[in-house]
């Protein structure tokens, strides 16, 4: 997240304000292409509703073990570690975060894969700021 911020920041500073740029999970666009509204970014994995978003000025991150993950006897671990545990993660959820700058949408999008519960629904709650979309994923 940060590294697209500060790739958007060095463009913007040679005057270039319209891009999408993209760098593993996360997407991050500058002002809009002209005449539209915004960049059209598709979100793997989402249901109907929530896979293609229409973004200008913000970012997109989704994470969770839908790509990254080593399989150990049987047992898929996530490339994501929980602090807990110093492990991956072994539970199938992804995260998609709407946010205003790719940091915080890489962030938030890691932080809501490793709560669960209350625990998510209260920092989802803490930050209006952002959108969240959070999903089981079935092996």
């Amino acid at each position: 997240g940060y590294a697209l911020d500060e790739a958007l920041r060095a463009l913007r500073a040679r005057q270039v304000d319209r891009a999408l740029l993209v760098m593993g999970g996360e997407t991050l666009a500058g002002r809009a292409p002209p005449g539209r509204r915004g960049w059209r970014v598709e979100v793997e994995q989402a249901d109907a509703a929530h896979r293609s978003l229409t973004i200008a000025n913000a970012a997109v991150s989704t994470s969770g073990d839908t790509e990254q993950f080593v399989e150990i006897d049987g047992i898929r671990y996530s490339h994501v570690l929980d602090p807990r545990t110093g492990l991956g993660l072994t539970h199938r959820t992804a995260a998609t975060v709407l946010a205003r700058t790719a940091m915080m949408a890489d962030a938030y999008a890691t932080t809501v894969t490793v709560l669960d519960g209350a625990a998510r629904a209260g920092f989802m709650a803490r930050h209006p700021e952002a959108a969240f979309y959070v999903r089981r994923v079935e092996p």
